[in-house]
């Protein structure tokens, strides 16, 4: 992989080594570094929509720095590039072009960016967002408080909403049918198992809140043991509602803009679990939710795997 590209705002803090256990050496402000934020955000051949992002966040003066991995062909990684040196006194961006994850398979693709983005982040809290999607800062202030003042909570989030354009992939007219974007809500029973049972019986997607780094990197250590594209969504968000409670508060958090080219759930699962890469990523599964399940539960390992089976 090439060498991360620091903003100027970023440089003088975010000089660091990652170990293997993603394990972070740091230099400089470690006060303001460890009370700050961190936003993650995979990105792939749609410079278009990274780009719109980034200039919303410094529209807004966003405090937080931004992490990029950059799985693009040259076409899209140079314009993603020059946008960064543009924007580099107004916001905090870490960027790294991976020239090696521009093929097709999940597990060369966005979960091992969202992964090692996540392990080089020195901030206490983290949070992914799509390349096509925008997190509020001023709410990533709000649930940073939550967490700093809850322990016993894993992640946190707020309210969404989602749009479309009429025609256009990244601009255009505003369709009417705006509306709340529901795969935000909460998992408040103090269970591990009856969280995990709750969740996976309502699905929704924790991987959008606010995470404490550390937890959130425990999260996607064994994601790239996975060769499915679902299942690299499903365990982390698992893990996370198993590994504390989760909380909604009241705040306008997340936007998503819904389009052509946004990855979507499989339509026909009989496919989906037909698919060659489907049972050994469900055994991946089946035992980080259960090894999980026995740390927090306490129960034997026996116990665990009958929650997880009657789960998923």
């Amino acid at each position: 992989r090439s060498t991360p590209l620091y903003s100027s705002a970023a440089s003088d803090v975010y000089k660091r080594q990652v170990t293997d256990l993603g394990e972070i050496k740091k230099v400089g402000n470690l006060e303001e570094l460890l009370t700050m934020i961190a936003i993650i955000i995979p990105t792939k051949d749609r410079s278009q929509f990274l780009i719109r992002q980034l200039c919303y966040y410094a529209s807004v003066n966003c405090p937080y720095t931004i992490y990029i991995g950059d799985g693009s062909k040259v076409e899209h990684s140079n314009k993603i590039q020059s946008a960064v040196k543009k924007l580099k006194d107004k916001i905090k961006i870490v960027y790294v072009h991976y020239p090696d994850r521009n093929d097709n398979e999940g597990k060369h693709n966005s979960v091992v960016c969202i992964k090692e983005l996540i392990g080089m982040a020195g901030e206490k809290y983290a949070a992914y967002v799509g390349d096509d999607d925008f997190l509020v800062p001023n709410s990533l202030g709000k649930c940073a408080d939550f967490l700093e003042a809850h322990p016993e909570y894993r992640s946190v989030q707020g309210k969404g909403m989602q749009f479309e354009y009429i025609k256009g992939k990244s601009d255009g007219e505003l369709r009417l049918s705006c509306g709340p974007y529901r795969g935000l809500k909460e998992a408040e029973s103090e269970c591990a198992g009856e969280r995990l049972l709750q969740f996976l019986d309502d699905y929704w997607v924790p991987m959008f809140s606010l995470h404490r780094t550390r937890e959130f990197y425990e999260d996607y250590k064994n994601a790239d043991l996975l060769s499915d594209m679902h299942f690299t969504e499903i365990m982390p968000n698992c893990l996370t509602i198993i590994g504390g409670k989760s909380k909604s508060i009241d705040c306008f958090y997340l936007v998503r803009q819904g389009h052509a080219e946004r990855w979507i759930w499989a339509n026909n699962y009989l496919d989906w679990i037909s698919k060659p890469s489907w049972q050994p990523s469900y055994e991946v599964l089946h035992n980080e939710i259960t090894q999980a399940l026995v740390l927090e539960m306490g129960v034997s390992q026996e116990e665990a795997s009958v929650v997880a089976k009657k789960a998923f």
